[in-house]
Formats: C-alpha cells, sequence, structure tokens
C-alpha cells in the first residue's frame, strides 16, 4: 500500500520547513494514488504522479539525503523492475516516458547501490538497442550517473563499437556522456581521443591537423540537429571536456593549427567561446601550449575584444599571464582602441581595462 511506505518517509521529516513540504507531497501522493488504482508501482506511470515523484527524489537529495534510499528501493522493486511484455522488448519501464523520465532522475542522485542493481536489472547488455530509441536518454543518466571506473569500462566497452555510428548519426550526446564520465573518472581518455582522431580521418596520430577540431565542433547532439554546417553546443562542450583531459595534447594541437582567422571566428561564436575560456583555465594546459595560443592569435586581439562574446579581459591578461605578455597585450589594445570605440563589446572591453 503507498500510505505505509511514504507514511514511515515523511514522518522522520523534523525542521518546520520540510515538514510542511511533507505533509503537502504526502497528502498529494495520496490524492494522486486515486487515480492510479491504489498501486504504488503505477505512481511512475502517470504523468501528474511521475512529476511529483521526480520532485520528491531531488528534493530528498539534498538535506534530507538519508530518506532517498528507501524511496529508490521502492521504485526499484514496484515500478523499474517489472518484467517485459515478451522476449524480443525493452524493459516495461523503457516503454513509458513517465516512467523512464523518473528513472533518468533516479540514476543521476541515486546511491551506488541503487546504480547497481538498474544498471545489472535493466541497461547491461541492451545499452546499444536502448541508443536506438528514446531510451538513449536514459543511457545518457546512467554514463552521467556512474561513480565507478570498472562499471564504466563495462559501459564504455558495450558501447565502443558504434561509436562511430553515433557521430555520423548524429548521436552525439551520448558521445558527449561518455567524454565528460571519461574526464570525471579519469579512464578510457587515450582510448576515446583516438577514437576520435580516427575517425575524423586524421592521418598524423598526434592530431597536428585541424580535420579533428573542425569535425568535432560540428557534432550534432541529436539526428534531429539543424546547421551541420556550424558549430554545435554539443561540439563546443566536447571540445570543452577533451581539453580538461590529463593529456589533451591532441586537441591542443589541431585546435592550434588552425589558421589565426579561423580560430579568431571560433572564439567569437556563441558557443566556441567558451572553447577559449577552457583553454585558459585548464589545469592540464600548460604555460606553453598557452604562449602557442598568443602567438598564433597575435594581430587578432583587437577583433577578439570587440566581439561580445569575449568581453573577460582575463581571457587575454588575467592571471594566466605574465607581467610582461599583460603590457605587450594592454599597448596591442590601447594602439586599436579607436576600433574598438566602434563596438559594444569593444566599448565593454576597454571599460574594463581601465
Amino acid at each position: 500500500m503507498l500510505i505505509s511506505p511514504f507514511h514511515y518517509i515523511f514522518k522522520s521529516l523534523r525542521t518546520p520547513a520540510t515538514n510542511l513540504f511533507a505533509e503537502t507531497a504526502y497528502l498529494n501522493l495520496l490524492l494522486l494514488n486515486q487515480f492510479t488504482n491504489g498501486t504504488f508501482s503505477d505512481l511512475a506511470y502517470n504523468e501528474a504522479s511521475a512529476a511529483t515523484v521526480q520532485t520528491l527524489i531531488l528534493v530528498l537529495n539534498g538535506s534530507l539525503g538519508k530518506l532517498l534510499p528507501p524511496l529508490l528501493d521502492l521504485l526499484y522493486s514496484n515500478c523499474f523492475s517489472q518484467e517485459e511484455g515478451t522476449e524480443n522488448t525493452l524493459p516495461y519501464v523503457f516503454q513509458d516516458n513517465c516512467a523512464q523520465r523518473t528513472l533518468e532522475v533516479a540514476l543521476s542522485v541515486g546511491s551506488s547501490t541503487f546504480y547497481d542493481k538498474a544498471y545489472e536489472r535493466l541497461f547491461k547488455g541492451r545499452l546499444v538497442d536502448l541508443c536506438e530509441t528514446e531510451a538513449k536518454f536514459a543511457v545518457i543518466s546512467l554514463i552521467g550517473g556512474c561513480k565507478d571506473k570498472e562499471k564504466f569500462s563495462e559501459i564504455y566497452e558495450e558501447l565502443e563499437p558504434n561509436f562511430k555510428r553515433f557521430l555520423t548519426e548524429g548521436e552525439g550526446g551520448i558521445m558527449l556522456a561518455i567524454a565528460k564520465a571519461s574526464q570525471k573518472l579519469v579512464t578510457k581518455q587515450g582510448n576515446f581521443l583516438s577514437k576520435l582522431l580516427e575517425f575524423s580521418s586524421c592521418t598524423d596520430p598526434e592530431g597536428n591537423n585541424p580535420c579533428l577540431i573542425q569535425s568535432v565542433l560540428r557534432i550534432q547532439a541529436s539526428k534531429f540537429s539543424k546547421g551541420s554546417n556550424k558549430i554545435t553546443d554539443a561540439g563546443s562542450q566536447m571540445v570543452q571536456t577533451l581539453l580538461r583531459f590529463n593529456k589533451p595534447i591532441k586537441m591542443i594541437n589541431s585546435m592550434l593549427s588552425l589558421p589565426a582567422n579561423e580560430l579568431r571566428d571560433l572564439f567569437c561564436d556563441p558557443c566556441g567561446s567558451y572553447v577559449m575560456d577552457t583553454f585558459v583555465s585548464s589545469p592540464s594546459i600548460g604555460e606553453k601550449s598557452r604562449d602557442r595560443l598568443r602567438n598564433k592569435l597575435k594581430g587578432e586581439f583587437a577583433g577578439l575584444a570587440s566581439s561580445e562574446m569575449v568581453l573577460e579581459p582575463s581571457i587575454h591578461c588575467g592571471q594566466y599571464q605574465t607581467s610582461k605578455q599583460k603590457l605587450l597585450l594592454v599597448k596591442n589594445y590601447w594602439l586599436r582602441r579607436q576600433l574598438l570605440l566602434e563596438t559594444n563589446g569593444g566599448q565593454l572591453f576597454l571599460q574594463n581595462m581601465d
């Protein structure tokens, strides 16, 4: 019954604010239960009740974290682990949008115990099939919620044969999730970069060719994305993540092999501007690489400062540069102050320089 487990959870709340939330959420769930035939297992499969459950999961994940495992255990036992309809169909939770979204939220904040149970029961051996349906978003949540290197290695190896298909068919969201997990868990980074180098048809094993960064910047987050010839948000995030890898030299080489004007255009792009922020702040990128970037951009600084996408003077004159370098750059900007005053971005930049 619904009343028993939620009564146990909510009566443990102590502070007035959380008590008010608990009572409200509890009453809402009781009311919603009337529309789900009185069974706890239906809560994740009803649009209104699923939204309430998802919100409750996120709230309990804060200062009330001890109350989250009992709720996730109930959801796993009663909602997520229902049997498939036939041998050829995916688990039932992936056949309902509401239940799947609830599972995604649970994976993003759940404990290692819940994660392992969900992975073994629902995902293992099915990852490729799931990526071909709307359940790919659950796979992305699974990858993002992984906290164990060995478990991530299992997921990586199951998906690796399909990396090229994910990229060519516009499923870059999956590849971005893998890149971020590789960076977070510090594993599979070299292999992942090598795969991207291979798929970009770059003949130089060290990445001394712009083809790597050019192909990565245009990765599509989904097959429904448009504008394949422009820099995408997913592509920009991918480059930023690769620049945070422990040894990002291949991406650095590819980026610095771009012509100066293309590099300037990249940094002035709404999505690409974040790549510059990452390049100057990543702990994995040394001063020699930053010097190479500054040398590459000689003559382009005024154009960068004129862009509303590159307003922070710290990018060029900040904590990552020596006093001598700052002086040279300030002189460069000052000689071109009239050009900068002609644009909103340039005016804001000069104001920050004062």
